[in-house]
């Protein structure tokens, strides 16, 4: 029988409601498994295992009394620092913080998994702010990919990629405003989706910014969206909840079906041959099946980096802002002289970073009036190592070239793994798909991980 905490989100389900297995003994195999492990990848921050124990005795009776609250009952998992719960810590990565008081409400998506009976194990590390796409931060120290301890995870939601990467519960939610959920899973060898932006509710509200699902396979992270997803209030652009079930999505049939290949964004890090003859092998396949793979030269014609750094270090200087002038030194340093370049951005700058980016949108969505789908590298590079701030240490985000303007099109955007390199590190293959065709997004993610088979093993650090 396979070890309880590698298990799968339906393994345990049907575990649960065959009275075979326990969430109780999921959740304790989980802090067994987080003791072993986390030493080596520092992905945990916050652990909580006297609620997740309550939770796990309730879900349990549940599960007895054949009154479960749906699939993610009793299922353990993780949360971003990012992501807020009442009464843990909301840090966000940065030194700064630690000490602020305690969050005294739930997120919406700690809300639908609560409701949902799911069992939150611990919060997960991610860098200061979220200002760049990987696993360093001055508050966590440096988080570590479980299958290379010398690369990075990716990020910002890197600790939850690290830690279902290396068999730290079965599910893991994480934000994505350039990347951040599809980079580390894709680092990671998991499968990650940006929504549609609003599909999954999240505060503060942001037009560019998303909570999104990582698993270890398609179904278990389609299955996640399905409880995420749907309207809160408190989040003015969430949207209605599709009237299905994404994890009843079949493997996209792709006969006939029109599909973009880029691998060249236009701007940011080149693709590496490596990554790009693996990409390559994808959409060989995909011909294989039927399809009509249709080359994109790149996403945008001119690089709109300066105008996305503007934006996203702006937003960092607000916090950096608001907090005590004699703790900004805390700071991680590619941190700290972001926001503080930050502060010499005029509005004028601001408006002319706004303007540029509403033509870069125009240009990347303008592909999907003839396609419906387009397969990328999920990233550009290989990887790099754990203590950088990105793959090119003064441009944090030039590996995102790839995923940010999915966020700011608010187009769906989802990774599966497709492979490994040299060094041991999974490559992830991205589908970006049109506004509001998440349901498609998931059948086409689900095609290729039946096709392709490549998903990795769980991870043991060493």
């Amino acid at each position: 029988m396979t070890e309880i905490w590698k298990m799968t989100l339906g393994q345990l389900t049907a575990g649960y409601a065959s009275g075979a297995l326990s969430p109780v003994d999921a959740a304790k195999a989980a802090f067994e498994r987080i003791d072993k492990v986390n030493p080596a990848i520092n992905a945990i921050f916050a652990p909580m295992p006297e609620r997740a124990l309550e939770a796990a005795v309730a879900s349990e009776k549940r599960w007895r009394d054949g009154a479960a609250l749906g699939p993610l009952d009793g299922v353990p998992m993780t949360i971003k620092d990012s992501v807020a719960m009442k009464g843990t810590p909301y840090v966000r990565g940065c030194a700064a913080n630690l000490g602020n008081p305690l969050s005294t409400s739930d997120s919406p998506p700690v809300a639908r998994i609560q409701e949902a009976g799911g069992v939150i194990l611990a919060k997960t590390t991610m860098p200061d702010f979220g200002m760049f796409a990987a696993g360093v931060s001055s508050a966590h120290g440096t988080t570590r990919n479980p299958f290379n301890l010398a690369y990075n995870t990716g990020g910002s939601s890197s600790g939850g990629a690290a830690s279902l990467a290396a068999g730290i519960g079965a599910l893991t939610i994480g934000t994505d405003m350039a990347g951040s959920v599809r980079m580390p899973a894709a680092m990671c060898g998991l499968a990650g989706m940006k929504p549609t932006q609003g599909r999954v509710p999240h505060l503060p509200p942001s037009a560019v910014r998303s909570a999104g699902p990582l698993a270890r396979n398609v179904k278990d992270m389609a299955t996640f969206l399905t409880v995420l997803s749907g309207e809160d209030l408190r989040d003015f652009g969430s949207i209605p909840p599709e009237q299905r079930r994404y994890e009843d999505a079949d493997p996209a049939q792709l006969k006939g079906m029109e599909i973009g290949l880029c691998l060249d964004a236009g701007f940011g890090c080149e693709t590496e041959p490596e990554i790009r003859e693996a990409i390559l092998r994808v959409a060989r396949e995909v011909e294989a099946a039927g399809a009509v793979i249709v080359p994109v030269d790149r996403l945008i014609e001119f690089d709109p980096s300066e105008a996305l750094n503007k934006l996203f270090f702006l937003r960092s200087r607000l916090e950096y802002n608001a907090m005590p002038a004699e703790k900004r030194s805390l700071m991680l340093p590619y941190a700290l002289q972001a926001c503080e370049a930050a502060g010499e951005i005029s509005a004028i700058d601001y408006a002319s970073a706004l303007e540029e980016l509403e033509k870069a949108k125009a240009q990347m969505y303008r592909h999907f009036g003839r396609l419906q789908y387009m397969l990328t590298p999920a990233s550009p590079v290989h990887g790099f190592p754990a203590d950088d701030v990105g793959a090119d240490t003064k441009s944090a985000l030039r590996h995102t070239n790839f995923m940010s303007l999915v966020n700011q099109t608010g187009q769906p955007g989802a990774v599966v793994n497709c492979g490994m390199t040299a060094q041991n590190l999974p490559i992830g293959v991205q589908v970006i798909g049109r506004r509001f065709d998440d349901w498609g997004v998931v059948q086409l993610l689900a095609a290729l991980e039946t096709m392709l088979g490549a998903t990795p093993d769980i991870a043991e650090p060493n």
